[in-house]
């Protein structure tokens, strides 16, 4: 299995240990995307990895731009990922998770599929299938 988890912030700790703890399996690979206009957040990643008892591979990436579905799918493909998961940012009056912007655009992609979860902290696209589309050269 492959992961994906989308980092807006340093401020997503909770999110990363919900992931590391509940979702990922031992000997998974993770791949931690960051936005070029978050933070350097590699020692506290580390930290927080390294309380979970999770043994899973994990690079961390920048993405060369901001957080499009385009860009997330084709790095997705590339790596032949399984899962993307995303943080929850907003909550309604009632406490239901809010889909940003970025989700909506993923669920509604053409290239892609899969089946929306919902943890405490995370939603998580998995099982996931794409459509590539023939090349036009």
């Amino acid at each position: 299995m492959t992961t994906i988890l989308l980092i807006k912030s340093a401020d997503n700790q909770r999110f990363i240990t919900e992931v590391f703890e509940s979702i990922v399996d031992t000997g998974e690979d993770v791949h931690l995307l960051q936005l070029p206009s978050a933070p350097d957040f590699d020692s506290s990643l580390q930290e927080t990895i390294s309380m979970s008892d999770c043994d899973v591979s994990y690079k961390i990436h920048t993405l060369p731009k901001e957080d499009t579905a385009t860009n997330l799918i084709e790095f997705a493909i590339e790596i032949n990922a399984d899962r993307i998961c995303l943080g929850i940012l907003n909550r309604t009056s009632a406490g239901k998770a809010q889909v940003d912007e970025l989700m909506q655009s993923l669920l509604l992609h053409q290239q892609l599929s899969g089946n929306l979860t919902f943890g405490e902290q995370i939603m998580s696209l998995e099982a996931l299938e794409y459509e590539t589309r023939p090349s036009t050269v």
